[in-house]
């Protein structure tokens, strides 16, 4: 299974744009795309290990979006679809289009943090209280929006 380093996200909502890359950490080199044309364009060009791809993306979807990464770049990429919908057939869809994985929005830490254990990568651990040596995460990270 080879390491996750170069990670794309494709998402239209700035705050899920953040959210993920705050709880990838800097141990990947991340770019992110807004619409699904851009997102195509750039996994093309850049070839990214991971792929987050939502579905419901402007210019072009991101059913269609998967389908055009998969014509281009084959099985080497993974795609995981992101959607607020837990609709089985909007998942399945997603799968036929060449989706390796279904993250249903909000994500988290562990729903990411698991993904990402699944495809052979990781996410740094969550904060600790200070001087807390149990390990236990005191609460879900925060993410400023500029």
């Amino acid at each position: 299974m080879a390491h996750i380093h170069k990670v794309l996200i494709v998402e239209d909502i700035r705050f899920h744009q953040a959210l993920l890359t705050e709880i990838l950490g800097p141990a990947h080199e991340i770019r992110v795309a807004s619409d699904g044309e851009e997102g195509v364009s750039i996994a093309c060009a850049w070839k990214p290990d991971l792929i987050f791809m939502d579905l419901s993306l402007p210019r072009v979807d991101g059913l269609e979006a998967i389908r055009r990464v998969r014509a281009k770049l084959g099985i080497r990429t993974r795609i995981v679809a992101l959607s607020a919908t837990s609709d089985p057939e909007r998942i399945a869809g997603a799968m036929a289009a060449g989706a390796d994985a279904w993250l249903p929005k909000p994500f988290n830490n562990r729903t990411v943090g698991d993904l990402m254990q699944k495809f052979g990568g990781t996410i740094p651990p969550e904060p600790t209280a200070p001087g807390d040596t149990t390990g236990e995460v005191t609460g879900p990270r925060r993410v400023a929006m500029k």
